[in-house]
């Protein structure tokens, strides 16, 4: 009997000491062929997101593009119409870092003063409004300038169309406000009257809008020609 206890005690002894060897082996930590796979699969991993992350900034990019190139031909359109009594423009603007680009009738509106006069006035109506994706930013050239400027938060771009032609009357923008005060003796509100005066129509070439992104370093564009207000996109 005590035989049979000491050699049951003995078996007992063996496994424990198996476990306590299999446990000391677990403990030895990543191998250097372990260690070198983990960082292989996680470099492929990095990769693999970066690049995603830049074909959905490209996609962006393309739909931006699109949109641009949607509005500014549907305005182009229905600028055509030589019996409207109406104009239309087409607005960029940058709120908080997102853009929305709106086509606007400029629809003529009679009302009456108190002396029983008549005025007329022109009543703005949105006919169309897109918020462009995130994470996108706008700039232009206009003209025969090749200065970029950017449609930055709280600035707008508005272009107005030639009633009945489809061509673009005018182009204004508070960057291009800012760009006049450089002249001497130029104060802010004289250069945006003088922005609106002349609305670059002396620098009848084309109107120019870039997309880009700070995720990769391709940019998109969408021409917009003054003479014709066809829109070609590159």
């Amino acid at each position: 009997f005590k035989l049979c206890r000491y050699g049951i005690h003995c078996k007992l002894e063996k496994i424990k000491r198996k476990e306590e060897a299999g446990m000391n082996r677990d403990n030895k930590g990543f191998s250097l062929v372990e260690l070198l796979v983990v960082i292989a699969v996680m470099a492929i991993l990095a990769g693999v997101g970066l690049q995603g992350f830049g074909l959905v900034a490209n996609g962006n990019m393309k739909k931006t593009a699109g949109l641009l190139n949607e509005e500014l031909r549907t305005v182009q359109k229905n600028s055509k119409n030589i019996y409207a009594d109406y104009y239309w423009q087409l607005v960029i603007e940058n709120d908080d870092g997102r853009y929305k680009v709106e086509i606007i009738r400029m629809n003529k509106k009679t009302i009456t003063n108190p002396d029983g006069s008549t005025t007329d006035i022109l009543d703005p109506e949105v006919y169309d409004s897109q918020e462009l994706p995130s994470r996108m930013k706008l700039q232009f050239t206009c003209g025969t300038s090749k200065i970029d400027m950017p449609i930055s938060e709280g600035n707008m771009l508005v272009v107005t169309y030639h009633k009945g032609s489809g061509a673009i009357d005018r182009v204004e923008s508070d960057a291009i406000s800012k760009g006049l005060t450089n002249e001497a003796d130029l104060n802010d509100v004289y250069a945006k009257e003088k922005a609106a005066e002349l609305g670059f129509a002396e620098q009848n070439e084309n109107l120019q809008i870039e997309v880009t992104s700070d995720s990769i370093s391709s940019t998109k564009s969408v021409t917009a020609y003054f003479n014709t207000g066809k829109v070609v996109s590159k």
